[in-house]
């Protein structure tokens, strides 16, 4: 059975995806710069190494898999994204 967790995110807040020694993995919601599209920037940080890149959805796409894990996104607005993982 699937574990599920829900989020809230503002623009610029993150959560972390993976952990692990020396090893991040986050998702930042990133806003939306249209109105039909909103952005997550997926942020990676090994040791004293890090790179990040945006990916950005179709405002009616509800359903996304990102490293594995799959998001249902709830609810989205220009300032703030409420969302399940489901890992």
């Amino acid at each position: 059975m699937p574990v599920q967790s829900e989020f809230s995110l503002k623009v610029g807040e993150s959560t972390p995806i993976k952990r692990g020694f020396f090893r991040d993995q986050r998702l930042v919601y990133a806003g939306m710069p249209d109105e039909n599209v909103y952005s997550f920037a997926l942020t990676f940080t090994q040791g004293y190494n890090s790179s990040a890149y945006n990916l950005y959805f179709l405002a009616n796409n509800y359903e996304l898999t990102l490293l594995d894990q799959r998001l249902i996104i709830l609810r989205v607005d220009p300032h703030q994204i409420r969302f399940r993982f489901e890992r």
